[in-house]
């Protein structure tokens, strides 16, 4: 069988993005929320508490709780340890977290408990947690917020901390200084992500003095205006001083001092309770206050700031998608999803990412999309609007030519109606090497008589589905190609059903595709790793995988 190769797709250039608008607001004061750590004498979650149960004061005047929200149970969204099939904004309650390392007051033995310590993390977060890791340095690079947590690890064993001579008490008290006030900036980035927030310091012990007291304390009240759980890690540090200044920072917070595993922290967040307390009049709306939450039950931990953000009520300015596409933060109004998947370009020299866009919910057409692809340390080296035309189309088919590296690739979208959303794909723009051959990414779809259309996620009731990855490089005489699909539940088990596939030619003669059927029908909810092997006179020369979702979005 002959194809003409993938749908022709459109070169798009770079194009500047003006700044965001602030929001504007009232002067009329809301109910404050406030963000808890409640745990039973056994460290565990509460999952009964009620208002009763807790008394909570803010500048000494007793507050009405008048709502409790506890953490759902986190369950994972894929089979353990396989790859997210496409990027989507369902499902986004997760956690948001920022990962600071001090690299400044680090010394180089510290590393190795710091690529442990993340490790450990970021094995125990949910698959659609995002991260970030921030090195407190002008002179490396941060690694953007991704759900692509090797990321994370992979930059953390890279990072160059602090190689200079051991620095005079006054010298790392000036550095702690700096320490506090580049945290207590990170706040306020963090804080305009949404839901769930969490920062995790890793930094050496300190001594603290009154000058750093004020510095904790700007630090205490920025944590509570944008509802931030703050962790203070110390790695290698077999035990702290109460007295030392880690233990102190962690008091006016509100946060926790860790000192085992880092999966602690993951741990301590599953116990995390909303609180929503009545509008008070008579508290300074707009300002940070003091906060004394204690609880009335026997054998209930609580934990929380000693601040509390009483807010003014915001009126919301219209966001652009120019806009949404600058920030790291989701937007779900509009349910989408989203998936890239690296190709040879017709000059054989370039690589060109198929972008598969489409909206979830199906009833209404899009108006306008605009996509952004951006570094792992936050940079946009290209942006751009589709043309009406493709936007009406259901899945949105894009495309766009990109440098070998990854990237995130971000998605902004808006029906006629007004809702909007955003969903981003963390990508490697690479093709898989096979010998002498090399491979594009494995997708599936449907397969028509001269192109190949990529589908996000099958049909519930699709009795079948085409998989599909290019082939290029020429092949010489004697060389047979042939192909295998496996279907696998975990990367490194063995797999559940196994099939041969087909090598399609084109009229281009160094492009080849592999292609075949899975039986979707035979296979039971969930997700499944699908990889595809080209074999050269029956050798293994290379595989592609692909996360396939089966039953649910």
């Amino acid at each position: 069988m002959r194809f003409a190769g993938l749908i022709a797709l459109p070169l798009l250039a770079l194009v500047s993005v003006p700044a965001a608008r602030p929001l504007a607001a009232s002067q009329a004061p809301v109910g404050a929320t406030l963000d808890l750590v409640v745990t039973g004498a056994d460290g565990r979650p509460v999952a009964d508490l009620q208002p009763s149960d807790l008394i909570i004061r803010i500048d000494g005047r007793p507050q009405t709780v008048t709502g409790v929200r506890t953490a759902p149970p986190t369950a994972p969204t894929v089979r353990a340890g396989l790859p997210l099939p496409y990027g989507t904004n369902v499902g986004l309650d997760g956690r948001t977290t920022a990962v600071l390392v001090d690299v400044a007051r680090l010394t180089p033995d510290r590393s190795a408990a710091i690529t442990a310590g993340l490790t450990a993390l970021t094995a125990a977060v949910s698959p659609t947690d995002r991260v970030a890791l921030i090195p407190m340095s002008t002179d490396l690079r941060p690694v953007d917020f991704t759900t692509t947590h090797s990321r994370i690890v992979d930059a953390a064993a890279a990072l160059t901390l602090h190689t200079g001579a051991p620095r005079t008490s006054r010298q790392d008290a000036t550095a702690v200084d700096a320490m506090l006030t580049a945290v207590t900036r990170a706040t306020t980035l963090l804080g305009g992500e949404p839901g769930v927030k969490t920062l995790v310091l890793v930094t050496a012990p300190f001594v603290i003095s009154g000058d750093l007291r004020q510095s904790v304390l700007a630090l205490g009240e920025a944590v509570a205006r944008h509802r931030i759980a703050l962790y203070v890690v110390a790695p290698g540090a077999a035990a702290i001083p109460p007295a030392n200044g880690v233990h102190a920072l962690a008091a006016g917070t509100g946060g926790l001092v860790v000192t085992g595993a880092w999966s602690e922290i993951v741990a301590r967040e599953r116990a995390r309770v909303e609180v929503t307390l009545a509008p008070d009049m008579k508290l300074d709306a707009g300002a940070v206050s003091r906060a004394l939450i204690t609880s009335t039950r026997a054998g209930v931990v609580v934990r929380g700031a000693p601040f509390a953000f009483v807010p003014l009520t915001e009126t919301d300015g219209l966001v652009s998608l120019t806009d949404m596409l600058r920030r790291t933060r989701p937007f779900t109004d509009l349910p989408m999803r989203v998936a890239a998947y690296p190709v040879l370009h017709t000059d054989r020299s370039s690589i060109r990412l198929l972008i598969v866009a489409e909206t979830i919910e199906n009833a209404r057409p899009l108006a306008w999309a605009e996509f952004a692809l951006i570094t792992p340390d936050g940079r946009m080296v290209a942006q751009w609007t589709e043309e009406r035309e493709a936007v009406t189309q259901h899945p949105l088919v894009a495309g766009v030519l990109a440098p070998e590296g990854q990237y995130r690739l971000r998605w902004a979208a808006s029906e006629l109606s007004g809702r909007r959303g955003t969903a981003d794909v963390d990508v490697d723009v690479r093709l898989t090497p096979a010998g002498v051959f090399r491979l594009s990414a494995l997708m599936v779809g449907r397969l028509g008589a001269d192109d190949f259309v990529p589908v996000l996620q099958p049909a519930a009731d699709a009795p079948a589905i085409e998989w599909y990855a290019e082939v290029y490089g020429p092949v010489e005489a004697g060389q047979v190609l042939t192909t295998r699909l496996d279907v696998l539940t975990t990367p490194a088990g063995p797999p559940v059903a196994s099939a041969e596939g087909r090598m399609l030619t084109s009229p281009d003669p160094q492009r080849r595709a592999l292609s075949g059927q899975v039986p979707v029908a035979d296979l039971g909810p969930g997700d499944y790793l699908l990889r595809a092997t080209l074999m050269v006179n029956g050798v293994d020369a290379g595989s592609v995988t692909h996360t396939l979702r089966r039953g649910r979005e």
